[in-house]
């Protein structure tokens, strides 16, 4: 049998979920975790209002889910703002571990929907179900 094999320069989801998306994910908590929170280190270090340290962290992921779904996004910013007042006032943790612990949620959000795409693949809407193909 000769000829070029089907898949030669064909789109291949799998193959390339397998080296991109671990890199994607790795930005993503690099970009909406690691950098944001630092900051958010330093705004606590030098005494900054409360109001721009809860805010920063949160905002950040938040921004970015909100590329995907705004409504989500402000969900979750509020949900996350509102845990931090209430762990910070009823003296539940510390605040220099809540950031650490709040400012995942978004992130953690943004990377399971990233998963979530390499899984149903690059033309698949999230509301659309896969018909069964039925030969007659």
């Amino acid at each position: 049998m000769t000829g070029a094999s089907p898949t030669k320069g064909a789109y291949r989801p799998a193959s390339l979920a397998g080296w991109l998306l671990p890199g994607l994910l790795l930005c993503v908590l690099l970009v909406c975790y690691l950098l944001p929170t630092s900051i958010e280190v330093l705004l606590i270090r030098s005494r900054a209002p409360l109001f721009a340290r809860v805010l920063f962290g949160d905002l950040v992921g938040c921004t970015a889910m909100a590329l995907v779904s705004a409504r989500q996004a402000v969900l979750t910013y509020l949900a996350a703002t509102a845990a931090e007042f209430l762990l910070l006032h009823y003296q539940v943790v510390g605040p220099n571990l809540l950031i650490w612990i709040m400012d995942l949620a978004p992130t953690l959000i943004l990377m399971a929907w990233l998963i979530d795409a390499t899984v149903r693949g690059r033309n698949s809407a999230p509301n659309v179900r896969l018909r069964k193909n039925h030969r007659g």
